[in-house]
């Protein structure tokens, strides 16, 4: 075999070799697609889920407001007292007070400053 037959085989072969590296380049890049395409499926389904989330979540909020807002209401209707009578007095301690009853103001303020700030947040 001669020298230019030798190069001309050699040739052949890379060439072979090259044809296999590109069939397998198409499909490697065939299959990058469909998970790019599956990725951006899945990148969009999550944003349509948080998008609902906060949606929800904003829904929540408002109406947790309106029920404070709705209490607040009928502790003024109620000239400041509770559901027992009890006259509202935060600033000082009361010897027979029950816990739930004193905090249910510092309750409803600890709640409206989360809200608030949940909703900046949100809105952001």
């Amino acid at each position: 075999m001669t020298h230019d037959e030798k190069l001309h085989q050699d040739l052949g072969e890379i060439m072979k070799l090259l044809k296999a590296t590109q069939e397998k380049l198409v499909v490697c890049q065939t299959q990058l697609n469909d998970f790019q395409k599956s990725m951006c499926d899945r990148v969009e389904q999550l944003s349509v889920r948080l998008t609902d989330m906060t949606g929800m979540m904003h829904d929540g909020f408002e109406r947790l407001e309106g029920a404070i807002k709705d209490i607040s209401a009928e502790r003024m209707e109620n000239g400041g007292r509770n559901d027992k009578g009890k006259k509202f007095d935060f600033g000082k301690e009361e010897e027979d007070h029950d816990d739930s009853e004193n905090c249910y103001q510092s309750i409803d303020d600890l709640l409206k400053v989360h809200i608030l700030k949940v909703s900046k947040y949100i809105h952001m």
